[in-house]
């Protein structure tokens, strides 16, 4: 039920994401929410309170996967933007599997010490988070309408700018032509 709710977020944050001017604050947000959830998690003591808070955790998820993917395809060039596709999927996949193999062991290590475990995940996904943040480099979302308006404004800009300098330049025409020719 919850998997279904993140796969109904994402749709709605594919929307939004493509309407905004950066799709980085989206997958921060998601990010974020993530590692809250974990955190959050590793205080639950209840099954409502786990309820919640894999809640947030899919949410989080939904929030930032549509937006996480664009910003691949948009920062990857068009020549290899599957290859990229591909090896981000791959990276996803094999942190699954390294973090569940990574928790069972941490799990018999620590004697089923949950919170132990949710804090460790939890700061992993904030120090994940932070990285993003720090050396993702901001782009601009070229398909979102601010973009597109901005675009349109500076074509415009450009436009006039060459029509003043048409106009200066017949000006200047007329005048020379006006001047008396000195023999």
């Amino acid at each position: 039920m919850l998997e279904a709710f993140s796969y109904v977020v994402r749709m709605f944050s594919g929307v939004i994401s493509d309407r905004m001017t950066s799709r980085k604050a989206a997958i921060a947000a998601g990010f974020v929410m993530g590692a809250a959830a974990k955190f959050g998690m590793s205080f639950a003591t209840s099954t409502a309170q786990l309820f919640v808070t894999k809640a947030v955790d899919r949410l989080g998820n939904g929030v930032q996967a549509a937006p996480r993917d664009a910003l691949i395809g948009d920062l990857s060039p068009s020549a290899s933007r599957s290859a990229c596709f591909g090896f981000a999927q791959s990276m996803r996949k094999w942190g699954s599997f390294m973090g569940a193999g990574l928790a069972f062991a941490l799990m018999k290590a620590s004697d089923n010490n949950y919170r132990a475990i949710f804090l460790l995940a939890s700061a992993v996904s904030a120090l994940s988070t932070l990285a993003f943040v720090i050396l993702v480099p901001a782009h601009a979302n070229t398909n979102s309408s601010s973009s597109k308006a901005a675009a349109a404004a500076a074509a415009r800009s450009h436009e006039q700018q060459q029509q003043q300098q048409q106009l200066a330049q017949q000006q200047q025409h007329l005048l020379r032509q006006r001047q008396p020719h000195s023999s």
